[in-house]
């Protein structure tokens, strides 16, 4: 699963494919986890093993989530957390109109 959103940096560079790192920290302790959002170019460049984009120009770029609270307690019964990680993320003001891929 990713989401697939269009953006552009100020220098012009085209990016969609937005997917969470299935290595993600959990604190059974404080009750959440958190994943990095890493950004590809596209689907294709994922498919064929390419580096994610590591800097993004944009400041409101998020480059992280955090399962907390019921999000997290939910997502830990079902043992899904990236799949509630998309779910919130598409809460997120950046992230209007994203499309699930």
């Amino acid at each position: 699963m990713a989401l697939k959103l269009s953006k552009e940096t100020d220098e012009g560079i085209s990016f969609e494919y937005w997917r969470i790192n299935p290595a993600m920290n959990v604190d059974m302790v404080d009750r959440t986890a958190t994943a990095n959002i890493l950004i590809y170019k596209d689907a294709a460049a994922r498919q064929a093993s390419k580096k994610p984009i590591m800097h993004v120009a944009n400041s409101d770029t998020p480059r992280m989530v955090t399962l907390s609270g019921t999000d997290f307690e939910s997502a830990v019964l079902t043992g899904d957390l990236r799949a509630a990680m998309y779910v919130l993320l598409k809460t997120f003001p950046f992230f209007l109109g994203a499309e699930d891929v």
